[in-house]
């Protein structure tokens, strides 16, 4: 779904910093104080699952893209840029390869020199921890 909000000064292409995202941080703190092989297992499953498909985002034009075997679209409807952070309403697409089903979300983005925090907010509107990125080289 194409957008119509102006995202240019966060527009570009971000990695993921793992050690930096709140949630990915609290499953390794778990798995480094897990001896339980099981668990161990459990967590490095998910951890390894985490990274890897938020590893990549890219923001171009009011489209964010987040992930990639299993891609999830923000298509900005509105918001506001006050300094360095953006907020506003998108219209997300958890994959798009199925594009049939999309919900309205709120989105946050908050960029400080190359450092740039995602996050987004479902209908129980409760932000979900933010991902964080640098800007790729």
């Amino acid at each position: 779904m194409p957008s119509k909000v102006s995202t240019a000064q966060f527009d570009g292409d971000y990695d993921l910093v793992p050690e930096e995202s709140p949630s990915i941080a609290k499953i390794q703190t778990k798995l480094d104080a897990t001896t339980h092989p099981k668990k161990r297992e459990n967590l490095e499953t998910l951890l390894n699952l985490m990274i890897e498909e938020n590893k990549v985002l890219q923001i171009q034009s009011g489209i964010i893209r987040l992930g990639t075997t299993l891609q999830q679209e923000f298509s900005l409807q509105n918001g506001k840029i006050t300094a360095s952070v953006f907020q506003g309403k998108a219209v997300w697409h958890e994959d798009i390869g199925d594009p049939g089903d999309s919900s309205v979300v709120t989105v946050r983005l908050h960029l400080q020199n190359e450092r740039l925090e995602f996050s987004f907010y479902d209908e129980t509107n409760e932000p979900f921890e933010p991902l964080v990125f640098r800007k790729s080289s």
